[in-house]
């Protein structure tokens, strides 16, 4: 059973934020641990699912993959999004916010992603 900050943080987990978080990998059917970069609104802290753009140690593979530095260099796939449950939260990475230059070019790369018009 998770403890009680850690229930608070998936709670609370907002736009902006990253968590470690277990995906269950379709193929296979075995679980996977990765970071994620949670896109979910704060309106909706009241869901009990989260939208969040999928992380990697791995390098990059598209114009859509921005490289951050958490505890080991990590890319966020702007282009690979994804609602999972709340509950799939492990823990929040603490002791990390983005400069805003990169949040912005993380926010244009999945408009791009998405086909959003830019305007």
């Amino acid at each position: 059973m998770p403890n009680s900050q850690v229930l608070r943080d998936r709670q609370k987990a907002q736009h902006g934020e990253f968590f470690f978080t277990k995906f269950i990998l379709p193929d296979t059917g075995t679980v996977r641990k990765s970071p994620v970069f949670v896109l979910s609104n704060p309106a909706d802290l009241n869901d009990d699912d989260v939208i969040v753009c999928k992380c990697t140690c791995q390098g990059p593979k598209s114009s859509y993959d921005v490289k951050v530095q958490l505890k080991h260099p990590t890319y966020i796939r702007t282009n690979k999004i994804f609602t999972i449950s709340r509950n799939n939260l492990i823990f929040k990475i603490r002791d990390y916010s983005l400069p805003e230059e990169q949040y912005n070019e993380i926010i244009k790369l999945i408009k791009e992603a998405l086909y959003i018009k830019q305007e």
